[in-house]
């Protein structure tokens, strides 16, 4: 208050008033004083009361008739400006909220951050500061043992003084994380050696309690989010704690804000809690919205809506930003209809037959054996799938039809959604599955009628008759599971067009997460391949691989079933496209992968966590990988992480397992290698060829499993050795006088 009255922005008669206004009224944790410097403690408190003073007097219309509206302008930016000079501090910036929209207030440090801004509880809004998706970015999403960030945010209980709305003030503080050990074991779950300490100062034995269950849960499950609500006594609150590995979900945050909103909720405080182990944990204390009965009439009660936020936080989990987020936000759609649509706009950009009839017609006109004729093909099929439905062009049409799409979620939810309580419970399903028990289910034919009266033309009636095509063939899914890692769907093949893909495919699953897309082939119940992990220069060479992914799966599980005609199993491959913002995220990608696959082979037996669902397909299925391009080094995670869930075929899961597991690794005894080097051998046998005379080019390798041990085994002449296949097409032609060439 001496500092106050000494730079004179506020009135005498009012500092008093302002200060105790400020500490009092607002929610704010007297951890805040206590976590800053002191004199940049009382710098920043003083800027902090200047200008919300500002913003309070002027809507209760109160003035500082000493001062005109410019001048008062220029006395709070030389105030503020001056207050942070005299701290002598140099790991401060100050951006002065006369320099954004009225009463946000930011404050940025090297290791801690404070914002504070105003906002209506219960309301999401896509434009204005985002403060929350910044924290996401630049704090939150980041975190790890080495470098993690903690988060405190606080609503004040009331509405500012003089506001004709019910904008309240809403403060966040971010402090990086000092822990009591920086780097302990892996498996370590003690709350006394995991975490910060200036959590470990300020927890309850309550909180410590909670948190040590949660945190020890994380650790045991390997995988996925823990999830649990608490009652609080006396209170219309509940107490929502959300737990999971750091790094596994981006953008979490930010997104649980506008799912509670949607619910008819509102958080009075929230706390992100970082852990050396690995783990966060949110703890969000959520109450209905204020404001007249029929606003809250509009929503369910607290107790059904906590319960739908829980079945649907493993959602966002899954997918924390989806196309389609922003209907979602202004409550067009639910959470449920929009991660709907962002899945199929994927099926879409892959399957939507962009070849035609025509296409079909010309094929049998020419002949595939002539290399003339089948370049003529092969060109024609990619500037008609590369330029008759654009990426953009899909989404722009999908986006326009919202009433489309929660037709068309709706008889996908009739057929895969499970109600795991009773019919006379007081528990209320989603609020899609309650239309699905009001509204009327629309067959095939009421679909592709609604579709045609509402889309423009041909093209756009294409697109959306997608989902119906999407629908018809899920088999079974994951995506009513109450935890999972990623959205997983089982497929029948048999949409798939036979001019395109001739050999038909046994099974399908497609795979989508927050930070790729994926596929599982095969072409036999009982078969074998290597999952892949394909990752993509630039954003150019990422939408090049997207067009092609599934076309070098398939082709890629072709091959292998050729490779094994001889041997009981069957072919098959699984590729996984990294996202191009996340090409740093292969390992993440690949246990979301095959956690979420587990989902469909597995049989639930956690009530809760893995949920009955419903089994189109009706027969058991066991699939059996191997390691490929990026995976090698992954595979005794996947193992163990089958054994862990409980998998009676989990020794057999994966082959490439290091021995300890009792597998025969491929990268240090080259299986594959050493057979296709045993054959060439044969064939220098039986034409009596010395391989020391031979010269080599070499296309594969030598990063590779199979190109490094092909070049250790070999021992011709080696002419050259890379991936660049016209380089090495014109070094053939070139040198094509050898002859062994």
């Amino acid at each position: 208050m001496d500092l106050l009255e000494e730079k004179g922005f506020i009135p005498e008669e009012f500092i008093e008033s302002e200060t105790t206004w400020f500490y009092n009224s607002l929610g704010i944790d007297g951890m805040f004083a206590r976590q800053e410097g002191s004199a940049l403690t009382v710098a920043l408190t003083v800027a902090q009361i200047c200008t919300l003073s500002t913003r309070r007097r002027k809507r209760s219309r109160i003035t500082f008739s000493r001062y005109t509206p410019e001048r008062l302008r220029r006395l709070h930016e030389r105030t503020i400006v001056s207050l942070f000079a005299s701290t002598g501090s140099t790991k401060v910036t100050w951006i002065p909220p006369l320099h954004k929209p009225p009463g946000q207030i930011l404050t940025a440090h090297l290791d801690h951050a404070v914002y504070i801004d105003t906002s209506t509880p219960g309301v999401s809004v896509l434009q204005g500061p985002q403060y929350e998706q910044r924290m996401d970015e630049k704090y939150l999403n980041v975190s790890n043992p080495e470098k993690a960030y903690r988060v405190e945010t606080f609503r004040s209980p009331s509405p500012l003084n003089g506001s004709d709305t019910d904008e309240r003030l809403r403060c966040y503080f971010v402090y990086q994380c000092d822990f009591v050990n920086p780097t302990p074991d892996k498996e370590e779950t003690d709350l006394a050696v995991v975490s910060d300490k200036i959590f470990l100062q300020k927890v309850t034995p309550n909180t410590k309690k909670i948190y040590q269950d949660i945190v020890t849960a994380v650790i045991e499950r390997r995988t996925g989010p823990v999830i649990k609500v608490f009652e609080l006594e006396n209170t219309p609150e509940k107490r929502l704690v959300i737990g999971y590995k750091q790094g596994s979900t981006m953008g979490l945050f930010s997104a649980l804000s506008d799912l509670y909103h949607y619910y008819g909720c509102t958080s009075a405080r929230k706390y992100v809690e970082q852990f050396s182990n690995g783990v966060t944990v949110m703890s969000m204390y959520l109450r209905p919205v204020p404001g007249s009965q029929a606003r809250q009439a509009r929503h369910p009660p607290i107790a059904d809506s906590i319960q739908q936020i829980m079945k649907e936080v493993s959602l966002l989990y899954c997918i924390p930003q989806n196309k389609f987020q922003h209907h979602f936000i202004r409550g067009q759609l639910s959470l449920q209809e929009t991660m709907y649509a962002h899945c199929v706009s994927l099926f879409v950009s892959h399957f939507l037959n962009r070849l035609g009839s025509e296409y079909a017609e010309l094929s049998k006109l020419l002949d595939n054996n002539n290399s003339s004729h089948a370049e003529i093909l092969s060109t024609m099929k990619r500037r008609l799938r590369q330029e008759t439905f654009t990426a953009e062009y899909i989404y722009d049409v999908i986006n326009d039809h919202p009433d489309l799409i929660g037709s068309l979620y709706l008889s996908f939810a009739n057929t895969h959604y499970v109600q795991a309580k009773g019919e006379n419970d007081n528990f209320l399903p989603t609020l899609s599955y309650q239309r699905i028990r009001m509204g009327r289910i629309m067959t095939k034919a009421e679909l592709k009628e609604k579709i045609d009266s509402s889309v423009a033309n041909e093209n756009q009636q294409k697109i959306m008759y997608q989902f119906i095509t999407f629908n018809s063939h899920v088999l079974k899914t994951n995506f009513y599971t109450p935890t999972k890692m990623a959205l997983s769907f089982r497929m029948s093949p048999a949409f798939l067009p036979d001019g395109e893909y001739p050999q038909p495919l046994f099974g399908m699953f497609m795979v989508v997460g927050s930070e790729f897309r994926g596929f599982h082939l095969r072409f036999r119940d009982i078969a074998r391949g290597g999952i892949r992990l394909v990752h993509s220069r630039n954003k150019e060479h990422w939408s090049m691989n997207a067009r092609s992914v599934f076309d070098e799966n398939y082709n890629l599980a072709n091959t292998q079933q050729r490779k094994n005609k001889d041997i009981p199993e069957g072919g098959s491959k699984g590729v996984i496209l990294l996202d191009p913002e996340h090409q740093d995220k292969p390992k993440v990608a690949f246990q979301k992968y095959i956690d979420s696959i587990l989902d469909l082979l597995l049989p639930p037996r956690s009530p809760g966590i893995k949920d009955p669902i419903v089994d189109l397909h009706a027969q058991p299925e066991i699939l059996f990988m191997g390691p490929d391009e990026g995976t090698a080094g992954l595979v005794d995670w996947a193992t163990e992480h089958a054994k862990a869930r409980g998998a009676p075929w989990w020794k057999s899961y994966f082959t490439g397992k290091s021995t300890k597991l009792g597998g025969i690794p491929h990268d240090e005894y080259g299986m594959t290698t050493l057979s296709v080097r045993e054959y060439i051998n044969g064939i220098y046998r039986k034409l009596n060829i010395d391989p020391s005379k031979v010269r080599k080019l070499q296309t594969g390798g030598p990063d590779g499993d199979l190109g490094s041990n092909e070049i250790l085994l070999s021992n011709e002449m080696y002419i050259a050795i890379g991936m660049f296949f016209l380089f090495f097409s014109f070094l053939f032609l070139f040198l094509r006088w050898s002859p062994y060439f």
